[in-house]
């Protein structure tokens, strides 16, 4: 059975900055830029990190493990059984007693769970608290049992006096609480989890259930069991941590899916904390965790190159307000030492394009054009080569021949490859290392820029 690390909040050494990795040091000084903190009051963690141990956990609230010792659902089934024998023969105590134990059974079962075998184990334990005169026990009972089997009614074969009016009174005032939430993240899992043994899919990873305690199984057919208690309007998440993947830092971006990233973080950290995403394209993201969104605060490095060429080609306006010159957007990459005042010089000369930028930007822009050339090359390449080789293919005296006379030039093209392949990869490394120059650089500042609409991140060498 899992268990262990399943309660929320964790003490935590400064500001969280999950990143993509494997550089904790370089997303810790790059968090760092963006907040006026030091880098070692900074809290770098990857997926892993945040995945602990793997165990499923939930927020807000926490799952309850198994606190006895396995069981099966005959076992449960027997039990409820026995109850029944003993309450016709006015065994109260005894009826209580067992039916107290097959509870505890129900959250260690190691196989999947019925709603009515599940439910019946409170329904006779309300009926013997009712027999007792203990009608608050009895109708707690009693609400569990519809907490976990909505649509149960009143069994005929018991007399009203075994407590029919308490059960009605559970079911109207359980009827008047508002409806509760639970899903489960990521939510590709979602055909591994079942509630109260009803099992959720992949097209719906949720289910509204009514407040109270609820049976979470997941697995298969010997699935790992827990109690989750969900209040009323609340929503639970439940977190398969082991099914994060390492990719999930790139969720700030999609909306539907950045609300599973920041139930995560808010289960390590809190909800309400501060965090700070960076995902492997260089971008930076801020949020609140478990609040659900994340506000983008540092473009990405292809947005970056993609901005400065529609800038030197003059083809950023702003969306909505007065034109915005070039005079009045502020460089990202400054080539002043001193301040960070200096603005575009407005240069229309194509020889002095890229003077206003700075070496970081520059080395970025190299890269990705080393790379595209190399690809480019290669897929040329490539194509010449297979339009060569396809000639050999036939079987004609012609085309062997032809075969023979293209050889040579094949194999030219071939020798080719690796060349544009490393060119390629070549500028890979070197756009990353433009990207981690521009991150590690000291004196970074984030300016407003586009009426509020943005911010240009500027660094003073």
């Amino acid at each position: 059975m899992l268990g262990g690390a399943l309660l929320a909040g964790t003490a935590q050494a400064g500001t969280p900055v999950l990143h993509s990795g494997p550089w904790a040091d370089v997303a810790a000084r790059k968090a760092a830029s963006l907040t006026g903190l030091a880098p070692d009051e900074m809290d770098p963690l990857t997926i892993a990190d945040l995945a602990g141990n793997r165990s499923l956990v939930a927020w807000p609230g926490s799952l309850e493990p198994c606190t006895g010792e396995a069981a099966r659902t005959s076992q449960v089934s027997d039990a409820a059984d026995r109850a029944v024998g003993h309450l016709n023969y006015g065994r109260y105590a005894e009826a209580r007693d067992t039916l107290t134990r097959a509870a505890v059974s129900l959250g260690c079962l190691m196989e999947i769970a019925s709603p009515d075998s599940t439910s019946k184990v409170f329904y006779l334990h309300g009926i013997v608290h009712a027999l007792e005169e203990s009608p608050a026990d009895a109708q707690r009972a009693f609400t569990q049992a519809l907490v976990i089997h909505p649509t149960l009614t009143w069994d005929e074969s018991y007399p009203p006096e075994f407590g029919q009016s308490l059960f009605e009174a559970a079911a109207v005032a359980l009827a008047q609480e508002a409806p509760a939430e639970v899903l489960v993240s990521p939510r590709y899992s979602a055909q591994q989890v079942r509630i109260d043994g009803r099992q959720l899919r992949l097209d719906a990873p949720s289910m509204d259930v009514a407040p109270g305690r609820h049976l979470v199984q997941v697995g298969g057919s010997a699935p790992d069991t827990f109690w989750l208690q969900v209040t009323p309007g609340d929503s639970a998440n439940v977190l398969l941590r082991s099914e994060f993947p390492d990719s999930a830092t790139d969720w700030v971006r999609q909306p539907d899916r950045a609300p599973e990233l920041s139930a995560l973080l808010a289960h390590r950290f809190g909800p309400g904390t501060q965090v700070f995403v960076l995902p492997g394209d260089g971008s930076a993201w801020k949020g609140n965790a478990g609040e659900g969104g994340f506000l983008q605060v540092v473009a990405s490095t292809m947005e970056h190159v993609k901005e400065h060429h529609d800038k030197i080609h003059g083809r950023t306006e702003p969306e909505t307000g007065p034109p915005v010159t070039k005079s009045e957007k502020p460089f990202r990459l400054r080539k002043d030492p001193h301040d960070y005042t200096e603005a575009y010089s407005g240069r229309t000369d194509p020889s002095d394009r890229f003077d206003d930028m700075g070496p970081a930007e520059f080395t970025t822009l190299i890269g990705v054009a080393a790379f595209l050339q190399g690809t480019i090359w290669g897929a040329k390449t490539l194509k010449t080569v297979r339009d060569l080789d396809q000639e050999c293919r036939g079987g004609t005296d012609d085309e062997l021949s032809a075969c023979e006379a293209n050889g040579s030039a094949s194999n030219t093209q071939k020798s080719r490859l690796p060349i544009a392949a490393g060119i390629a990869i070549g500028g890979v490394v070197v756009a990353e290392a433009g990207w981690m120059w521009g991150g590690q650089s000291a004196g970074v500042a984030v300016e407003p820029w586009g009426n509020g609409r943005g911010v240009a991140l500027t660094v003073r060498r």
